[in-house]
Formats: structure tokens, C-alpha cells, sequence
């Protein structure tokens, strides 16, 4: 579920006039509160995730024994309110160190036949894919 994180007057955003009152910021709980309630700098974001992948096969992959090691904290796939798949997720580790090396390891490598995309989650996160909601005023 989205919440409204801010509220401004088009007027103010935009230098045309429009039918709308309000415009209404919402981001998805699911993807910036879990970024932002967990350590930042320990934690990888992994793009291009097949549509089937599951918490626990995205766990596997990146434990598998001929990689980089580590400990992972958590894993999260991100999904729609109609529980289809974001195709990202989140693999937070115990150290940084541990998860620039998996960063290394991971980036541009296959998971089943998707070639995945893994960064670091910076400190100044900000969500993904916002949800702009116009509210219109009667």
C-alpha cells in the first residue's frame, strides 16, 4: 500500500493551469520503507529478475558455493498489488565488505536465462517507481 508523502498545487509545479487541485506524491511502502529501515551500505539491489523468482530462489542463488560468501541478512522480491513480480529485489548482507564483494561477483551475471543487474544501495535511496496520483477538484 502507498501512502502520500507530500502534496503540492500544480500551480506550483507546472507553469500551465490545470483541472486538478492537487497532486499527490505516493510512494510504495513495500521498496522505499524497507530500503530506508535497513543498513543502506550492506544491502545490494538485483534488476531484471525473472517474473517467477521467489524470495527463497533469489536466497539460493546468491549462496550458491562457488560464490563470494558472506552472510545474508534478508531477501525481498518486490511485487505489485496484484502480486505479479517488480522483477527487482533487495539481498541485504551482514558487512559492507561482504556485499561489495558479492556486488562484484553477481553484477551481469545470469539467474536462469536473465542476465542480472546488481548495485549497491546508496544512502540517499529514493524510490524506484513512484505512483503520481492527481486528485481532482469538484
Amino acid at each position: 500500500m502507498g501512502y502520500v508523502k507530500e502534496a503540492k498545487s500544480p500551480s506550483k509545479i507546472f507553469s500551465f493551469s490545470s483541472p486538478y487541485s492537487f497532486l499527490f506524491f505516493v510512494h510504495c511502502r513495500s521498496c522505499c520503507d524497507y530500503a530506508y529501515s535497513l543498513d543502506n551500505m550492506s544491502r545490494l539491489l538485483v534488476k531484471n529478475l525473472p517474473s517467477y523468482v521467489t524470495p527463497a530462489r533469489l536466497k539460493e542463488h546468491f549462496e550458491q558455493k562457488k560464490g563470494p560468501g558472506g552472510t545474508l541478512t534478508d531477501v525481498k522480491v518486490a511485487h505489485k498489488r496484484d502480486g505479479t513480480s517488480r522483477r527487482f529485489g533487495f539481498i541485504g548482507f551482514k558487512t559492507e565488505k561482504e556485499a561489495n564483494a558479492a556486488k562484484e561477483w553477481f553484477d551481469r551475471t545470469f539467474l536462469d536465462s536473465s542476465r542480472i543487474s546488481v548495485a549497491i544501495v546508496e544512502a540517499c535511496f529514493s524510490c524506484f517507481s513512484p505512483y503520481f496520483i492527481m486528485m481532482a477538484c469538484y
